[in-house]
Parts: C-alpha cells; sequence; structure tokens
C-alpha cells in the first residue's frame, strides 16, 4: 500500500471541511443518543441551545470559513493563509467548540466565539479590497451581519437582553440561506453548462433578484416586521420563483449525474421551506419544519454537496462522485426529509423524526469524512500545491 504524501501548505478548505464533517457527526450522534438514550452531559448553553448555536456557529461556519478562503484566493489572485498560518483561526474555532463544556468564564467563552468572525472577516477582506473586487465584498457584509446573530446569541445568555436568543439564531439560518442562494446563483448554471456542453441553463435577472428578495422578506419576517394573513400569499409566490429558477437552470439530463443532481435536490428544499411556511396553518408543527427544511434540508444536503465537489476539483481529481458519496447523499437527502414530514403527517412521531433523521446525518457525513479524510490529507495527484 501506498503511503500517504502529505499536501504541503494545504489550502483553507482542506483542514476546515475535515472538522467539519468530524465535529457534525459527534455533535449529531450525541444530539440522537440524548432523544433516544437519555445521554446528557452539561453544557453553559443548555443543551437545545447548545445544539441550534454548534449546528450554525461551529458546523457551518467552518465549511464558510474553507470555503470563502478558498473561493477569495482564487477570486483574487492574491495568497490567503495556509497551513500552519490557519492554525490561529482553527485554535479559536476548536476553542469555542470546547469551551461550553468546561466552568470557564461564561464571557470568555463568548469572547472566544465571537472573535473567529471578525478574523475570518479580516483575512478575506484585504485581498478583496486590494485586487478591488468590491462586489464580493457583500460576504463580508453577510459575515458582520452573522456576527450580529451571534452576539445577539450570547447578550441573551449572558443577561443583557431579553428575546434576542431566538432572534439571532432565525437571523443566522436566513443569512446562511441567503448565502446559499446568492452562490448557488453563481456557480450552479455554470456547473451545469460545463457537465452538460451545452448552454442550457438559463440565468433571468429578474428572477435571480427576486430569489434574493425573498430571502430578505424571510428575515423580515421571522423579526415579525411582516405579520398577518398576506404573508402566507408572499411566501408561495417566493417558492413559485425558486422553483421557477431551478427549472431555468436544470436538464433531465442532470439525473445521470449524482455530483450535479445533488445540489438541485439541496435547492428544492428552499421553495419546500417557504410552502410550508405558506400553508402553516394546515401543519402540526405550525410551520416549524419549514425552519428544518432550510437546515436539515437546504442547508446540510448544500454543504455536503458543496464540501464533496470542492474536496474532489481543488484537489486535483475528476469531478464525479463514488459510490459510497452517491450513498451519503441518498442518506442526507432521507434525513431531511424524515424530519420535515414525519412530524407533518403524525405529530406523535416528533422523536422519532429526530432520531432517525440525526442517525442517517451522522452516516452521511461519516461517509464523507472516511472518504475524504486521505484526500484532503494528501497532495494533488497533479503535484500543484492547493
Amino acid at each position: 500500500m501506498k503511503a500517504l504524501e502529505f499536501a504541503k501548505a494545504p489550502l483553507a478548505f482542506r483542514p476546515f471541511f475535515l472538522l467539519a464533517s468530524a465535529f457534525t457527526v459527534l455533535s449529531m450522534f450525541y444530539w440522537g443518543g440524548v432523544l433516544a438514550h437519555g445521554m446528557h452531559f452539561e453544557t453553559q448553553y443548555g443543551l437545545l441551545y447548545w445544539h441550534s448555536h454548534e449546528m450554525v456557529f461551529g458546523f457551518c461556519l467552518a465549511v464558510i470559513a474553507g470555503f470563502l478562503l478558498t473561493a477569495v484566493q482564487n477570486w483574487t489572485g492574491e495568497k490567503l493563509p495556509c497551513g500552519v498560518q490557519l492554525i490561529p483561526l482553527i485554535l479559536i474555532w476548536l476553542g469555542a467548540r470546547i469551551l461550553p463544556f468546561t466552568h470557564v468564564n461564561p464571557h470568555f467563552i463568548a469572547l472566544i466565539d465571537l472573535l473567529f468572525i471578525p478574523y475570518l472577516a479580516w483575512l478575506i477582506t484585504r485581498p478583496l479590497i486590494k485586487s478591488k473586487k468590491y462586489k464580493n465584498l457583500m460576504m463580508t457584509g453577510l459575515l458582520a451581519a452573522l456576527f450580529i446573530a451571534n452576539l445577539m446569541f450570547h447578550a441573551e445568555l449572558l443577561g443583557y437582553t431579553d428575546n434576542s436568543l431566538r432572534l439571532g439564531m432565525f437571523l443566522a439560518i436566513d443569512l446562511i440561506v441567503l448565502m446559499i442562494v446568492i452562490i448557488t446563483g453563481r456557480i450552479l448554471p455554470f456547473f451545469t453548462n460545463k457537465a452538460l456542453e451545452d448552454d442550457s441553463a438559463k440565468k433571468k435577472m429578474p428572477i435571480e433578484l427576486l430569489a434574493v428578495l425573498s430571502v430578505i422578506f424571510l428575515i423580515l419576517c421571522d423579526f415579525h416586521v411582516f405579520q398577518g394573513e398576506w404573508v402566507k400569499y408572499f411566501y408561495a409566490f417566493f417558492a413559485l420563483i425558486h422553483l421557477l429558477r431551478i427549472f431555468l437552470w436544470g436538464s433531465l439530463k442532470i439525473l445521470t449525474k449524482p455530483i450535479l443532481l445533488i445540489l438541485y435536490v439541496a435547492y428544492s428544499f428552499l421553495p419546500l421551506a417557504l410552502l410550508i411556511k405558506a400553508f402553516a396553518a394546515y401543519d402540526p408543527m405550525g410551520g416549524h419544519t419549514g425552519v428544518h427544511a432550510l437546515t436539515a434540508g437546504l442547508i446540510g444536503v448544500s454543504i455536503l454537496a458543496m464540501m464533496t465537489r470542492v474536496g474532489i476539483g481543488h484537489t486535483g481529481r475528476e469531478i464525479k462522485s463514488s459510490l459510497w458519496m452517491n450513498i451519503s447523499f441518498i442518506a442526507l437527502s432521507l434525513a431531511a426529509l424524515i424530519r420535515i414530514f414525519l412530524p407533518i403527517f403524525d405529530e406523535s412521531k416528533f422523536f422519532e423524526a429526530i432520531i432517525w433523521s440525526s442517525g442517517l446525518w451522522t452516516l452521511a457525513y461519516l461517509i464523507y469524512f472516511i472518504v475524504f479524510t486521505p484526500i484532503l490529507l494528501s497532495k494533488r495527484p497533479d503535484g500543484k500545491e492547493g
């Protein structure tokens, strides 16, 4: 068996994708164990808030960091931190994951957790300004908004505010949804045309603008700026906008390309979430399953799809998914569907839905971690850096 030759000066996606996949396997396994077997470890956030916070500001933010630090280098041509230069950022992230399980002063925990986003924003903003890629500074703005959302979470835990924690979590989820809507709009038509070797995927600017507007509408609704019976009609309208977006991009030919198809499957959870919110009156869970259509569905499946594609493409390998990764795509998609629909059809199956979905989620990301550990640790087959 050939010895593993480690990558020299690895780009940020390598350590952060490995950390994110390992962390979500452990945390979701624990979350399912809590519900199924009564496992319990004390955390300063409280069990439910720990789950919510760590899935967003632990798991998702690690993926965002790996993606942005890699993408900004490609966008600007400027050298960003890699290899050992990433250690300070990684240590901050690790500290924020471990400290809530200790008896350290909660203000110190909040400080460490809040440090990560400004540090990441500083790392990506300098090269964007230097190379005059001002359009991409929107990512800095989104990171700033995510920082505010995290600050809202900690402010209530520390006793400085009332009712900001829940709003902060909704804001964070919505901001990640907005990132996905913007980035997917840039890359998925390109990926589709390249994979199918045609120009069948079309972008219509009014549809693209309405897609972004739909997430702003979602944020305003979550902050109770917009309320009333009329809101459900806008949810339904925006769901149709996203379905039209998929129709303009897609083709039946994508069914033969799993690594492309999974991106469409992931994005399809967004119009589903909006439709659930539109018909919340008929949902025994009061429309709350719409949140998990966004988190377990859109965000969770999008992250797995993109970590797979980036992990293959940026390590110099052919962009196609293996049998095991196809199994992980199916497992994660099923996890999201079970989490969404089982409580809708049978409210008494709420905990069973969480247990089954957390088990399938764990399986999907465990497969990713096992398959991609040697890929992300080893140097590129073509000998290039990265």
